[in-house]
């Protein structure tokens, strides 16, 4: 009670912790995350003097305290200093009566009453520390938990709703703790009076009336115990009522902590939580019974919870969270089974033998087919073998708003997600976010929008920085300059407000700022603290120690760094601020950027080009949005690129000022300026030759005379730019054209296919199903932390492996099972290329599943505790947990998925083809005879090369004079030319459309399936020289474009091009259209 009166939590952690730093015999080493420990230890320890580790004046004070006896507290430890190793040893050396002990070069004398605690807010300092300074110290957590959290939250709910409980509680417990007091006084008496007693005791008649006093005492102390013990149990039966409460805040607040998975900038502490559950507890909700407040004020705490740290994340994470918050804090909401099956971790045993319902989409039919298997009784609850009912719903825009009424209300609101993620995965966004925002009752998932003024007054303070997270492209510091500006006119008449653009050598100057600034009650913005990453740390100790004016703020802000110190992270207010997205926003922010006077000095050509490059830069950025369709990859494109453009343009129309006008010149030179932007500036970031075929391509539509022509010729097709340039140097004119554009791109405006938005939204979801993965995988208890002991986390095994080993020994008892006894004979060196590939990769396959079988079987064996665990086995199961692959896994299969289940899924999958059919075709006359699946071999690309080799044998050619040639007519690539021709099958297209009819790729439309399966494509080696053409058809007024070939839909791992006929070149490359072996990773 004394401990808690001095500021102690009065969780159970927070008091054995107390007496392990009362009572144990090393220092203290102290991770106090929230300070609370701290606080309570200034007021225990009288006169403690309190230093940072940082101070210059730390070893003189540490000298004081030594020879005095004083108590010192060290903060903010960031590890144990050398000149410390003394003291926490004792090295103590005797020197006639008085002892000493060497710190740093000085021998000191050593007074016993001198007592030193190590504190650190860094929840990861205790398992950094050394080996040879752990072992000096008692490591201390008070990190919170889930049980001292409840305790915490409810006390803070009593203390609002029912304050006279919590009174009463403390109460009993300082009456309960006299009575124990006294309890053990009369023991200790009793004992005395024996020890003194003399003589034969039964004759002692003064011993025997203390002896029935003490008795009598006793027993009515033991019956007021007994007493004060119902009352407890009473009294803790009336404060249950207003657990729920607090249970739910300390579940939302353990989820919250598991954000640092999703980014490492998504921190947030105990204390910022606290504030936000103590607005909820003062909301006035009317005269209601106890449950229903407690329900309002928890459905209250959810949404406020949820804006507020919304407010803290990515646009791109927000969905992500709302799930996580949903699946943590409403289990209910989930039958078994589900989210696991949504998460790609739970697979049936056995595949239904119906088919699939006739109104299901080709590509869909394994999907639904496993939704079907994990459910078996949804065929007759759903009615999904009803077409009235699905098939409408089916093709509808919006499906996750068009179920239909007599199976609407037969389905969970998650079963309606699991539908449309087996049959609409382009909705799947958002059924997810329809999911979650109904789940929590709000209807987005994103905050209200951003107000400076409404920060400033409801939730910042002089103590609290301000930190905006910004994206490339993104910054604040104008909004919040207007903001101060007018702050300080119309509340706070002589304010200042300082900017600092950190990355120049600043970092002294910006103390200096932030100290004057605290003392006079001014502002400071401090930007780009990604710039100077390690200086970072002595900034927030230094707005740790201010005692600022209660006008200051600190503003800051920085890019996302893996290594932003998280005690910032956590401390501060923390605002996600994003460039809007779309190519208008982004060429307004251009224009904004510019002044008049720099965009108009020079003829009209020079202005045009510019906002030319303006537009250009506008399109490569925002075609990241689509990523993998839009470019393979995410480029950094970023404003100095521009910045370089636009210098580049005026040295060119400043020498062809002097150059000799040629007839049709319009005043620059076009091939040097592609030349240049291809080469030196945008296409030197792109390493993927179909993406550099993309810039290219833009280039050439962007920059030409036609463009700058008031005599402009639309075509027709993709307009780019979308608007006649204006012969004028002023940017009004240009700004009234970039107005035109609409606010939200549409995908044909990149050139890219009309149904990319749909792909937009399957690649988002797929993100969020990955992330959340994660997240599951770090609640599970995966991490660094077992693998680095070498030691196997029972618990957490089952719990995260099961679903892995349920797939595998479905797979290795049921396809795999009968191939065990197929030979694979040894490779010859008569055997010709293809022959020995298949056989080299049906041996590498049956290695591998042998591997993966091993693996998991011993660490099933780990499990059931047959075996003893291994360094190596514990770091693959650990790896296994975060949702990846090992690399012992992955050293033969280059491309293999890089999610585990998918990993196996798509192993057993080439296993069985591989030795089912391949094995035999491969001792036959002509193995590639038939249909051949590019996705049943390990390494494809292999595959193809063999055959290059192999033809090149047949023709007696050089490998290099050969290419690859193909043509969906098969009878087009047969005879002597081509001798060895492939009919490969199961080629998936995404980007565009096939016509069946003219056998040639074109424009596909906004109702077009996001992928579909090309009909057999005869592929053939054949000598240049003979036949230099790469496509063969019979169709007319077609032209080839070259398509790669990728593993899966993520386009990461390119297997060969062929060149296929289309109805035109350059829309096939703005399409970025591509074929891919499969749809999925597997």
């Amino acid at each position: 009670l004394t401990w808690k009166a001095q500021g102690l939590s009065a969780d159970r952690l927070s008091q054995e912790n107390a007496v392990m730093i009362k009572d144990g015999g090393m220092v203290p080493f102290i991770v106090d995350p929230n300070s609370q420990a701290v606080e309570w230890l200034k007021q225990h320890a009288h006169n403690a003097e309190v230093v940072l580790q940082q101070d210059a004046k730390l070893v003189s004070n540490l000298e004081l305290a030594v020879r005095f006896g004083k108590t010192i507290i060290v903060q903010e430890v960031d590890g144990i200093e050398n000149f410390l190793f003394p003291l926490l040893r004792r090295d103590l050396v005797r020197q006639g009566p008085r002892q000493v002990v060497q710190i740093g070069d000085k021998m000191c004398d050593y007074n016993e009453g001198f007592s030193m605690y190590l504190c650190t807010r860094n929840s990861n300092a205790i398992e950094a520390l050394p080996p040879n300074a752990a072992c000096l110290v008692t490591r201390i957590s008070f990190s919170v938990t889930r049980a001292g959290l409840e305790g915490q939250l409810l006390g803070e709910t009593l203390k609002h709703e029912k304050p006279e409980l919590e009174h009463r509680k403390s109460e009993l417990l300082q009456k309960e703790e006299q009575l124990k007091v006294e309890l053990a006084d009369l023991e200790k008496q009793l004992l005395t009076a024996l020890a003194d007693a003399s003589g034969n005791i039964l004759e002692n008649e003064p011993l025997i009336q203390t002896l029935e006093g003490t008795k009598a005492a006793a027993s009515t102390i033991s019956e007021s115990l007994t007493e004060s013990s119902r009352l407890q149990v009473d009294l803790d039966n009336e404060r249950d009522v207003y657990r729920p409460l607090a249970s739910l805040g300390s579940q939302i607040f353990l989820l919250i902590r598991e954000l640092p998975v999703i980014d490492h900038m998504y921190r947030f502490s105990l204390e910022a939580f606290m504030v936000i559950f103590n607005q909820v507890l003062k909301l006035q909700l009317g005269n209601t019974s106890t449950e229903e407040k407690l329900r309002q004020l928890g459905n209250h705490l959810k949404i406020m919870v949820l804006f507020y740290l919304s407010r803290s994340l990515f646009k791109a994470d927000r969905l992500t969270f709302g799930l996580h918050l949903v699946r943590g804090i409403m289990p209910e909401k989930f039958e078994p089974n589900e989210w696991e099956l949504f998460q790609g971790t739970y697979i049936p045993p056995h595949m239904p033998s119906a088919p699939p319902p006739s109104w299901c989409p080709q590509d869909r039919a394994q999907s639904v087919q496993i939704l079907r298997a994990a459910f078996p009784k949804i065929d007759d609850h759903w009615m999904l073998t009803k077409d009235a009912v699905w098939a409408a719903w089916a093709a509808s825009d919006k499906c996750e708003e068009s179920f239909d009424p007599s199976v609407f209300s037969r389905m969970s609101s998650f079963q309606r997600v699991l539908l449309v993620q087996a049959v609409r995965p382009d909705r799947l966004e958002s059924a997810l976010t329809q999911f979650a925002c109904e789940a929590l009752g709000v209807s987005s998932l994103s905050p209200p929008p951003l107000s400076l003024p409404k920060l400033h007054s409801d939730e910042t303070h002089s103590k609290l920085p301000i930190l905006f997270i910004t994206t490339p492209g993104a910054d604040p510091s104008q909004e919040l300059d207007e903001f101060a500006t007018k702050y300080a006119q119309e509340s706070k008449p002589g304010m200042n407000f300082h900017q600092i653009a950190m990355g120049g050598g600043q970092n002294d100057d910006a103390i200096r700022v932030i100290q004057d600034a605290a003392k006079n009650g001014d502002w400071v913005c401090l930007k780009n603290l990604h710039l100077v990453i390690s200086w970072v740390p002595l900034l927030e100790k230094e707005l740790k120690n201010l005692q600022p004016h209660e006008n200051f703020r600190c503003w800051l802000t920085t890019e996302t760094h893996a290594k932003f110190p998280p005690i910032l992270l956590e401390t501060a207010l923390k605002v996600t601020y994003e460039a809007p997205p779309g190519v208008k926003k982004n060429m307004l922010r251009t224009l904004e950027s510019w002044n008049q006077k720099w965009f108009g000095d020079g003829p009209e050509i020079r202005s045009q080009v510019m906002f030319l490059c303006a537009h250009f830069h506008a399109i490569m950025q925002e075609r990241r949005t689509y990523i993998p369709q839009g470019w393979t990859k995410f480029y950094e494109f970023s404003t100095s690129d521009l910045q370089s453009a636009c210098e580049t343009v005026s040295l060119l129309v400043h020498g062809a000022r002097s150059a000799p006008k040629q007839p049709g010149d319009v005043g620059i030179d076009w091939a040097t300026l592609i030349g240049v932007l291809e080469q030196a500036i945008y296409g030197s970031r792109v390493d993927n030759e179909f993406d550099s075929r993309l810039v290219k391509e833009y280039l050439a539509m962007f920059f030409k005379s036609d463009n700058v022509s008031p005599a402009r010729i639309k075509t027709g097709a993709v307009e780019i730019p979308p608007f006649d340039i204006p012969a004028s140097t002023t940017m009004l004119d240009y700004r009234q054209r970039v107005d035109q554009l609409p606010d939200i791109d549409n995908p044909a405006s990149f050139g890219m296919a009309p149904n990319a938005d749909r792909s937009l939204q399957r690649i988002n979801s797929t993100k969020a199903v990955s992330m959340l993965r994660q997240l599951a995988a770090a609640v599970s208890g995966a991490g660094a932390h077992g693998a680095s002991a070498g030691m196997a986390d029972i618990k957490a095994w089952t719990a995260a492996l099961g679903p892995l080993f349920q797939l595998w020994d479905n797979v290795t008892k049921g396809p795999l099972s009968k191939l065990r006894g197929v030979e694979v004979r040894s490779v010859s060196p008569d055997d010709p290329p293809v022959v020995a590939f298949l056989l080299m990769d049906t041996m590498e396959a049956g290695k591998l599943s042998d591997l993966v079988s091993n693996s998991l079987t011993t660490m099933q064996k780990i499990i059931a505790g047959t075996v003893l665990s291994t360094p190596d086995i514990v770091a693959e199961a650990s790896v296994l947990m975060r949702g990846e692959v090992p690399r012992t896994w992955t050293a033969t299969w280059p491309s293999a998925p890089e999610e585990p289940t998918a990993f196996l899924q798509g192993l057993a999958k080439r296993v069985e083809a591989l030795k089912s059919d391949w094995v035999r075709r491969a001792s036959s006359r002509n193995p590639i005879e038939g249909q051949v699946v590019l996705s049943d071999f390990l390494r494809p690309d292999v595959f193809l090369n063999a055959l290059r080799q192999q033809t090149a044998r047949a023709l007696s050619v050089s490998i290099d004079s050969l290419h690859l040639v193909s043509s969906f007519e098969p009878a087009l690539l047969v005879g002597s030319s081509a001798p060895l021709s492939v009919n490969v099958h199961n080629l998936i297209l995404e980007g565009c459309a096939f016509d069946s009819k003219t056998l040639l790729l074109t424009e596909g439309q906004r109702n077009s399936p996001l992928v579909s399966v090309l009909p057999p494509l005869t592929i053939a080696w054949m000598a240049r020289d003979t036949h230099p053409a790469r496509a063969v058809s019979s169709a007319k007024n077609a032209t080839g474009v070259s398509m790669p070939i990728y593993v899966s839909l993520s386009r990461e791992q390119l297997i060969a091009e062929v060149v296929l006929n289309t109805d035109s070149t350059r829309q096939r490359v703005l399409n970025s259209a591509a074929l891919f072996l499969t749809e999925s990773a597997t």
